[in-house]
């Protein structure tokens, strides 16, 4: 007889140790209020555990530092990408073109002051280019007059080409700026001037 009411005992206090789950349907053992410390996790705390979702991972920026070097979003391929305006589209800026035809020294230095502001800093240069004639220009003039102006013009395009992941070799950059100095040095202005109005852009 005493038996069987332990046994009536031990079923009833399963059963209240027995919770049904509503999320799952099933019935999970709880521990009791002086049960066994080391029971195992229920089912409704394993589920709070996986519902846990991680942060979300801030976005990658595009641009970490400085201008857009590539304001017309032209297609950039293992090689780099092209030009941004064409060789030939210096008649649609005539004005540094003659300029560049009659006094290539001073395009071509102004144009290096802007570039190398850019790689230095970062930032367009507030003197555009500086004036129209300086010590660096005498001395560019002097040399394009010995016929080794056009070896300046290309290693500026190199660098520029670098800078702006633009497809080409160096055998392309001696033909063009040995044959189509004004041509190419509008090129490379406009293409700085891409730059350096992104740069305004984003200060107002």
């Amino acid at each position: 007889m005493t038996t069987s009411v332990q046994k009536i005992e031990c079923n009833e206090r399963g059963a209240s140790d027995m919770q049904s789950n509503p999320l799952t349907g099933t019935e999970a053992i709880m521990p009791s209020p002086g049960g066994n410390a080391y029971a195992p996790a229920t089912q409704t705390q394993e589920l709070g555990f996986i519902t846990r979702q991680p942060n979300g991972t801030p976005a990658m920026s595009l641009n970490p530092v400085g201008g857009n070097r590539n304001v017309k979003n032209l297609p950039v391929k293992h090689e780099g990408r092209s030009w941004s305006y064409s060789l030939f589209g210096c008649f649609n800026e005539c004005g540094i073109c003659l300029v560049a035809l009659c006094c290539p020294w001073s395009v071509h230095t102004r144009i290096e002051q802007r570039f190398e502001h850019l790689q230095h800093y970062n930032a367009s240069d507030p003197e555009n280019g500086g004036p129209f004639w300086t010590r660096a220009c005498a001395a560019e003039a002097l040399i394009t007059s010995m016929g080794g102006g056009w070896v300046l013009h290309m290693l500026s395009r190199r660098e520029m080409r670098q800078r702006y992941s633009i497809r080409g070799n160096e055998l392309w950059d001696i033909f063009v700026s040995f044959l189509c100095g004004p041509c190419e040095l509008t090129q490379e202005a406009r293409e700085i001037g891409l730059e350096e109005e992104s740069y305004r852009t984003q200060h107002h």
